[in-house]
């Protein structure tokens, strides 16, 4: 019975979709190899005549078909830098796991659910062909050249003084959200990492039909837990491939009470520090009980000695003691406003 696969239990097994998949796939690493050689050959022909060949040197790459090992030509040119010129045409980057396609498919997967789950995915819709160890490599990889490439971006604007080429987007203000999320590490002594995120947006709609639903305009996020790089000169660098910084009328700094949220609005200039909302209206709830939302409307109007008179009149739990101590220094620092108190515009106009 011609293709037929004879197996212990008879001519077809339980698992043939995975065995013909991985028959297969055998099958077209034997064909990538036999290709690429012949694709490295005629561009040996093409090669500029002053470029040395100084010998052959052999590579791995992963494939949606597994790995395939191609012995291709190291060259010399007449400056003394080297070339691989079958990496460079296909572009394989040095020390590069996967092929293009299939790194850009598992960053895909990965950036949609955890990375556990995405490597099992791949392994399992690759038969095993490609492995769990193979997705997390090729990840981390991607990662840490995002990461050299951002730090060559913020060394070149604060170091070198280089003028990064500004974004068209410009908008009478721009908002700024920014917050922190610690994240336990594994197999580390730390024991955990903060993830520091900013957004980005102009404004934000009415969804139609969804109540009192709104949606953010021009979103953009930014999200960062490499120590080399400063947090809000990798905003700076980033938001500003989007946003013209030297148009943008005013920047709406949003988020708690922390100190390297304040260092962002000092960093972009023409900034004004809100303090958000959720935040605020939750302290005001733990301090003032029911009067927490009257404590928390004086505040945001900036009614500094009604804030004051409010948070006098309440006698919070030993729950609430710390919310109260809270508010009681937003108050005395004069820190809660809404923006558009501050800048002296209407509720109604921001």
């Amino acid at each position: 019975m011609t293709g037929a696969i004879v197996l212990q239990d008879g001519l077809i097994g339980k698992d043939w979709e995975e065995a013909l998949y991985r028959e297969g796939c055998a099958r077209m690493r034997q064909e990538a190899r036999e290709r690429l050689e012949v694709l490295e050959a005629w561009l040996h022909g093409q090669a500029p005549p002053d470029w040395q060949v100084v010998g052959f040197r052999e590579r791995t790459v992963v494939c949606r078909f597994g790995e395939v090992t191609v012995r291709r030509r190291l060259y010399r040119d007449g400056g003394g830098r080297y070339h691989f010129l079958l990496d460079e045409y296909l572009g394989w980057e040095p020390r590069q796991i996967a092929t293009p396609s299939l790194q850009e498919a598992m960053v895909a997967v990965a950036a949609r659910s955890s990375f556990r789950e995405a490597a099992m995915v791949v392994e399992h819709l690759t038969a095993g062909v490609v492995s769990v160890m193979t997705v997390q490599r090729s990840v981390q990889r991607v990662g840490e050249r995002v990461v050299e490439w951002e730090r060559g971006e913020v060394e070149a604007c604060f170091e070198r003084g280089e003028v990064p080429e500004a974004g068209g987007r410009v908008v009478p203000w721009l908002f700024v959200e920014a917050d922190g999320l610690y994240v336990r590490l594994q197999r580390a002594r730390e024991g955990y990492l903060e993830i520091r995120t900013a957004i980005g947006y102009e404004g934000w709609k009415r969804l139609a039909g969804a109540g009192d639903r709104h949606r953010l305009v021009g979103k953009r996020v930014y999200a960062q837990a490499d120590e080399g790089i400063d947090f809000w000169e990798g905003v700076s660098v980033a938001f500003g491939r989007v946003w013209d910084w030297s148009r943008i009328g005013l920047v709406v700094m949003n988020g708690d009470g922390a100190r390297w949220i304040d260092e962002g609005a000092e960093l972009l200039g023409r900034a004004v520090r809100q303090l958000d909302g959720f935040h605020l209206a939750r302290s005001c709830y733990q301090a003032g009980g029911e009067m927490g939302s009257t404590l928390y409307e004086a505040i945001r109007r900036g009614e500094w000695a009604e804030g004051s008179r409010l948070l006098e009149q309440v006698r919070p739990g030993k729950g609430g003691r710390s919310a109260w101590e809270w508010a009681k220094k937003v108050i005395e620092a004069r820190r809660g406003a809404d923006w558009r108190v501050q800048v002296g515009l209407e509720k109604g106009e921001g």
